[in-house]
């Protein structure tokens, strides 16, 4: 009954790229063609955390700036300075002032894109007292 046993038994050794396997009968060995990898690994600590989207400067730069202005102004920023299409900036402001829970309002025209702070936001209030509704806006 041990023999019959031992007949059957097999250990496999799976190694990189050769699988060695040991029967009561002899050892077997097959190479395993790998194919090289298509991208390179690397260890988790050296994997940045967070995210610095393409327009995150020009948003840094506006909301921090408008930290400064009086309510009741805006800022004009120059379009020919934002690095990028004025939808795609504004877009970006858009996500962060939400993000921030920052209320803001937007209006562009030939040639500036303004911003400005939108003070105690209700939701009755009339949006032209806000100045939205008053140009484009994001």
């Amino acid at each position: 009954m041990h023999k019959f046993i031992a007949d059957y038994v097999t250990i496999l050794i799976y190694l990189r790229e050769v699988n060695v396997t040991f029967t009561s009968r002899g050892i077997e060995i097959m190479v395993v063609s790998k194919t090289k990898p298509r991208f390179a690994s690397v260890a988790r600590v050296d994997v940045p955390t967070g995210r610095n989207g393409k327009h995150k400067g020009i948003v840094s730069a506006i909301l921090a700036e408008l930290e400064d202005v009086e309510d009741q102004d805006a800022l004009r920023i120059p379009l020919d300075e934002l690095g990028d299409l004025k939808e795609n900036v504004r877009s970006a402001l858009n996500r962060a002032s939400h993000k921030l829970n920052r209320p803001i309002a937007t209006a562009t025209d030939e040639r500036f894109l303004y911003v400005w702070s939108i003070v105690n936001p209700s939701k009755n209030a009339d949006p032209a007292s806000q100045g939205i509704g008053t140009g484009d806006r994001a």
